[in-house]
C-alpha cells in the first residue's frame, strides 16, 4: 500500500502524545521518491470454493465428460435444466420462455444438435433415452430439477458409453445415500410473475432407502404470450440384496405447457402453445464389488407432444413416442492397471403424428414403423505407470448397431367430421 509521505508525517505529528508503533507493524524504511511503503496486517479467509462444472473428467478410454452436481445445480437457482447448463463450456442452448422449450432443436453441444429431425445429441434419465424422438426435442419442460441428483455431459462421441450420436447428457436420479431422515421444503418468487415451490422427503434405514418429490413451476412470461408451468412427481426407491447386489425402482410423471411468445418483428407466431405429458419408469439390478460394478435395467418412456394453435392458428398436432427396452453394462477389471467394459442396448420404440385442421375438419395420422436397436459394445484399456507420475493408457473398443423394422407402412388418412345432419 504506497501512501504519500507528507500524509505520512502529519500522521506522525498527531500521534506525538501516543505510544510508539511497532516496527514489525510500520515501515518506514522502504520508500520510493515521495511515497512510504506500509505492511498490512494478514487477512485469512476461510470458506470452501464452488467448483465449476468446467473441469473435465478423463476415463480409462481417451476420452472426457463434465460433471454438473446437485450441490451446483441448486447454487445456480436453477428453474429447468438449461439453467443448470449455463457453466458448462462447449454447451449452448437456445430458449425463448423463463421455463420450457420448443420442439425442433434447442441444445447444442460443439456446435453440433441441429440436425433434424434426428439430433446428434442423446438425452438420457437414469442411463435411459427421454427425448421427443420424432422431431428431437430436448425435453427442457419434461425433465423437472428438483428430481436431479446430478447431470454427465459427453461431448464427443463415446460408443462404449452412449452408443451412436455425437453427445449426450445424462440426468442422475436423486435417491437417499446415506441413513437417515431428509425433509425439504422451498419455495420461490420472482419477476415476471414466476414462482416456484417444491417438496422433497426420504429415509434411508440399513438395507432400504425411499426418496420422493413434488415441484410446481409458473411464470407469466418477460413477454406477451411466454407463459410457462411443469408439475412434476417422483419416486425412487432402492432395496440392496447384501453389500453387492441391489434393486431400484424409480418413477417420474411431469405435465408441462409453454406458450410460444410472438416475433419480435411481424408480432405474429406460427405456432400458440407446447403441452407436454411425459411419465418415465425404470427398473435396475446393480452390483457393486471391489473389481466390477454394473447393471441390467428396463425402462419405458411414453410422452405425448401436442403442438396447440401450428400453422398459424390453422391446426393442431399430437405426437406420442412410446421409448422402451432393456440395457445392460458391465465395468471389471480382471488384472491390476486393466479395465473393461461390455454391455448391451436393447431399445424400442413406437411413435405416431396426428394433425387436424380446424377450419376444413380433416385429421391425417402417420404411423411410423415400430423400430428395434441391438447394440453391444466391449472396450478395453490397460494402465501403464503410475497414476501420479508418467504413465501410458492404450484403449480400444468396438460397438455395433443392428436396426429392425418391425412395419413398414406409412400411412396417411383423412377423416371427414360434421357438425349438422345431412338433409335427405
Amino acid at each position: 500500500m504506497w501512501c504519500p509521505s507528507a500524509q505520512a508525517e502529519d500522521t506522525q505529528d498527531a500521534g506525538q502524545d501516543a505510544p510508539q508503533q511497532n516496527a514489525a507493524e510500520r515501515k518506514t524504511g522502504l520508500t520510493q521518491g515521495s511515497l512510504t511503503a506500509y505492511t498490512l496486517p494478514a487477512i485469512t479467509a476461510y470458506g470452501v470454493a464452488d467448483q465449476p462444472p468446467s473441469v473435465p473428467v478423463q476415463t480409462r478410454f481417451g476420452t472426457q465428460f463434465n460433471v454438473v452436481t446437485e450441490e451446483q445445480i441448486k447454487r445456480q437457482n436453477s428453474l429447468d435444466f438449461y439453467d443448470a447448463l449455463r457453466n458448462v463450456p462447449g454447451v449452448m442452448y437456445q430458449k425463448k420462455n423463463i421455463i420450457g422449450g420448443q420442439t425442433s432443436h434447442s441444445l447444442y453441444i460443439r456446435g453440433r444438435g441441429a440436425s433434424h429431425p434426428s439430433p446428434d445429441l442423446n438425452i438420457f434419465f437414469d442411463d435411459v433415452p427421454r427425448s421427443g424422438v420424432l422431431y428431437g426435442q430436448a425435453l427442457a419442460d419434461g425433465i423437472p430439477v428438483y428430481a436431479l441428483g446430478g447431470m454427465e455431459i459427453y461431448k464427443a462421441p463415446q460408443p462404449s458409453r452412449f452408443g451412436s450420436g455425437y453427445g449426450m447428457i445424462n440426468f442422475i436420479p436423486k435417491y437417499m445415500t446415506e441413513d437417515g431422515y431428509e425433509l425439504r421444503v422451498g419455495s420461490e418468487a420472482g419477476s415476471y410473475g414466476t414462482v416456484a415451490e417444491n417438496v422433497g422427503m426420504g429415509a434411508k434405514k440399513d438395507n432400504v432407502d425411499i426418496y420422493a418429490a413434488q415441484s410446481w413451476i409458473s411464470t407469466l412470461g418477460h413477454v406477451d404470450h411466454s407463459a410457462g408451468h411443469q408439475a412434476s412427481y417422483y419416486g425412487n426407491l432402492g432395496i440392496a440384496f447384501g453389500d453387492n447386489w441391489g434393486m431400484r425402482l424409480m418413477a417420474n410423471r411431469v405435465d408441462a405447457k409453454t406458450q410460444v411468445p410472438n416475433n419480435p418483428i411481424t408480432n405474429t407466431r406460427t405456432t400458440d402453445r407446447y403441452d407436454t405429458e411425459t411419465s418415465l419408469a425404470t427398473l435396475s439390478l446393480n452390483n457393486t464389488y471391489d473389481n466390477a460394478s454394473g447393471y441390467l435395467k428396463g425402462y419405458y418412456n411414453n410422452t405425448l407432444f401436442h403442438i396447440r394453435g401450428e400453422n398459424s392458428g390453422t391446426a393442431m398436432s399430437r405426437q406420442t413416442n412410446d421409448l422402451y427396452g432393456i440395457r445392460g453394462r458391465e465395468t471389471f477389471s480382471l488384472w491390476q492397471g486393466s479395465e473393461f467394459v461390455a454391455g448391451f442396448d436393447l431399445d424400442m420404440s413406437r411413435l405416431q403424428n396426428y394433425q387436424e385442421q380446424y377450419k376444413t375438419r380433416t385429421s391425417t395420422s402417420w404411423d411410423f414403423p415400430d423400430q428395434t436397436l441391438f447394440s453391444p459394445y466391449f472396450a478395453a484399456s490397460q494402465l501403464f505407470g503410475g497414476t501420479e507420475g508418467f504413465h501410458v493408457t492404450p484403449s480400444a473398443g468396438v460397438a455395433y448397431t443392428a436396426a429392425i423394422f418391425l412395419k413398414t407402412i406409412l400411412r396417411r388418412r383423412l377423416v371427414w367430421c360434421w357438425d349438422m345432419p345431412i338433409p335427405i
